[in-house]
């Protein structure tokens, strides 16, 4: 025969849980197996109790850094991590962070994007106008963008303690402290999808400022801008026309290509799935979703939400445990979602952003074979 235990938990406001049955029989009914002290605790693949879960996916291999904390690869899990604090992430000579603060959530995921460096000339061949440079090669490629410095008319720079050549490097944002929770309707985000990392840093070119062409494919339907990433200057022009944009800057620093947008809409959005397994083990394997998805594939767009929500769509694999029992274990995971509805300029795009989960566990365990008494109840052996 069949017992059937159940206990449900919200992972947000913690795990532990007893259940407890009794009951009454007449005649030649089965007792009831008396089960105590179930308790659930949700941990990672290995098997660790799990506080706050930290994902954080890079592009190449990295040492990511967390307070005394280090691990190694391209994909890395920090488990028990604090409320809020900052990744550092190298590779090579490149270090980039990621803020993070949990707020009410208990999983946050993030993508770190490293690029290789713009190609570079000297200051006395941009001086003599004979040439251009770019961030062609490997750094156009990893970003989908290319940068072209313009020095066909020449250029001086009018800091001689400023020495170095001349390049400029698309790098890809990973800094952000945008919130999903602060998003609601009408909530306008302007983030910077895109820098220009144009060196060396405080060149000075006065009032015969630098021009930078910028071609960001399937950028045109999008209101994007300009401004200096320390100072939120705005660059002495900057002009788009269809995918292309044309940027003169006064000095060197880096420079920030901002999409604006504005969240339209925001829609709850439930996934349910059912994971079932032997209860004898104590432990119960599952899977949630990470990050974001989109209908929207664009490019810029693919940037622009990284940079607000962190990661793309990534299923991670985790466990719950509990105290043996011999059976069945059901492990329902309900997965809370919000789709944000967000235009720019006349784009309307959507991003599913997955959350929290709910954890109703039900165990069926088996029951011995009943033997009766004298009083004419039952027993078990």
């Amino acid at each position: 025969m069949k017992n059937l235990l159940t206990k449900s938990l919200a992972l947000v406001f913690g795990l532990g849980v007893a259940a407890t049955f009794t009951a009454c029989h007449n005649g030649e009914d089965a007792q009831p197996t008396v089960v105590t002290n179930v308790s659930v605790q949700e941990t990672d693949e290995n098997g660790n109790v799990v506080g706050r879960t930290l994902v954080i996916t890079a592009n190449k291999t990295a040492t990511f850094t967390l307070g005394s904390e280090t691990k190694s690869g391209i994909n890395v899990t920090f488990t028990n991590a604090p409320v809020k604090g900052t990744v550092s992430a190298t590779a090579g000579s490149t270090t980039k962070k990621v803020k993070f603060n949990f707020g009410d959530a208990k999983d946050l995921a993030y993508d770190v994007i490293f690029e290789s460096e713009g190609t570079a000339v000297t200051q006395a061949a941009a001086q003599a106008g004979t040439t251009t440079v770019s961030n062609q090669g490997a750094n156009a490629e990893e970003t989908g963008v290319t940068a072209e410095m313009d020095f066909s008319g020449g250029v001086a720079n009018a800091d001689a303690t400023v020495t170095g050549d001349y390049s400029v490097t698309v790098v890809t944002p990973t800094e952000t402290e945008t919130s999903a929770e602060e998003l609601i309707n009408n909530t306008a985000i302007q983030e910077p999808v895109l820098s220009l990392n144009c060196q060396p840093d405080k060149a000075n070119f006065g009032n015969n400022p630098v021009k930078v062409k910028v071609n960001v494919p399937n950028s045109a339907n999008y209101e994007l801008a300009c401004a200096n990433s320390e100072t939120d200057e705005a660059p002495a022009s900057f002009v788009q026309e269809g995918d292309n944009m044309t940027i003169e800057l006064k000095h060197f620093s880096v420079w920030d290509i901002i999409l604006k947008a504005t969240v339209v809409k925001v829609d709850p959005k439930i996934i349910t799935k059912t994971f079932t397994g032997s209860s004898k083990d104590g432990s119960l394997a599952y899977t949630m979703d990470y990050g974001f998805d989109s209908d929207n594939s664009d490019p810029i767009v693919a940037k622009y939400l990284k940079k607000v929500f962190g990661m793309n769509k990534r299923e991670i694999r985790k466990r719950v445990t509990f105290s043996k029992v011999d059976g069945t274990a059901t492990l329902n995971v309900t997965q809370h979602a919000k789709v944000y509805t967000i235009q720019s300029r006349n784009k309307t795009f959507t991003a599913t952003v997955y959350g929290k989960a709910d954890l109703n566990l039900s165990i069926e365990t088996n029951t011995p074979e009943e033997v009766k008494t004298h009083d004419g109840g039952s027993v078990r052996k």
